[in-house]
């Protein structure tokens, strides 16, 4: 289940939110990744794969989805593999799940 990190840093991240603020979205994410919350971890994969609140940073993005991946995140897995596939490194990946 998501924790209140990952809803509040998902308000912030709305750009046509109310609340819309990407640095503290990103903070809120930090902090529930900290606590261990899948969701937060995930979400921070997608900040730094799309560069939302962050700089593009594939190295990060690749990091956050196979933490939030290695804790049976369906998403993380999905986007893990698209991202890969993207870099055109699918086979690392394929190699770390035989």
């Amino acid at each position: 289940m998501p924790s209140r990190h990952f809803e509040r840093g998902r308000k912030h991240m709305k750009r046509d939110g109310p609340e819309y603020a990407p640095d503290k979205g990103i903070n809120e994410f930090n902090a529930g990744a900290a606590d261990g919350c899948s969701a937060c971890m995930w979400a921070l994969g997608v900040a730094f794969e799309r560069g939302l609140g962050a700089l593009k940073d594939p190295v990060l993005a690749e990091h956050w989805y196979k933490m939030s991946a290695e804790l049976g995140s369906s998403e993380a897995q999905y986007s893990l593999g698209s991202l890969l596939h993207g870099l055109g490194r699918m086979t690392k990946l394929l190699n770390g799940f035989g």
